[in-house]
């Protein structure tokens, strides 16, 4: 059956994620994650995963400095 050695795959995958983590390696890991999902769901959804802030909007953060002591 297939599904079992996707499952396979998918554990080792996961495995050596967790190797590339400890290591800092977190590229790595990312790509590794990014291909454990493609296998489980048969869907590549790269461009979320790889660049989590686009698209969001931050608050602008309030300038501490040039205020005037009174």
């Amino acid at each position: 059956e297939s599904g079992g050695d996707v499952g396979k795959v998918a554990r080792a995958l996961e495995t050596e994620m967790l190797e590339a983590v400890t290591k800092l390696e977190f590229e790595k890991a990312a790509l590794l994650r990014d291909q454990i999902d493609f296998l489980r769901t048969g869907k590549f959804d790269g461009e979320s995963k790889s660049r989590p802030y686009r698209g969001r909007k931050f608050a602008k953060r309030k300038h501490r400095y040039g205020k005037s002591k009174g």
